[in-house]
């Protein structure tokens, strides 16, 4: 399931986002891509964009927030 809904954190700030999506992936590689052709932002890891943020076609953005914790499993 994708989540509609972006939590940010800046010191002792929160602030939640619920999000109206045009466009649902539940893949980075997706939503880079979607991102790339001009559907709208992403989030998602420096490492997942790398190319696009060293290219100067992706910029970031709320560099001052912290995403909440999104937990892995193995």
């Amino acid at each position: 399931m994708v989540s509609t809904v972006w939590k940010f954190k800046r010191g002792i700030d929160e602030i939640v986002i619920d999000l109206e999506p045009h466009f649902l992936t539940g893949g980075n590689e997706g939503s880079v891509a979607a991102a790339a052709a001009g559907l709208g932002i992403t989030s998602t890891s420096g490492g997942a964009c790398r190319r696009e943020l060293g290219d100067g076609s992706f910029v970031k953005l709320l560099v001052d927030w912290k995403t909440a914790d999104i937990p892995a499993y193995a």
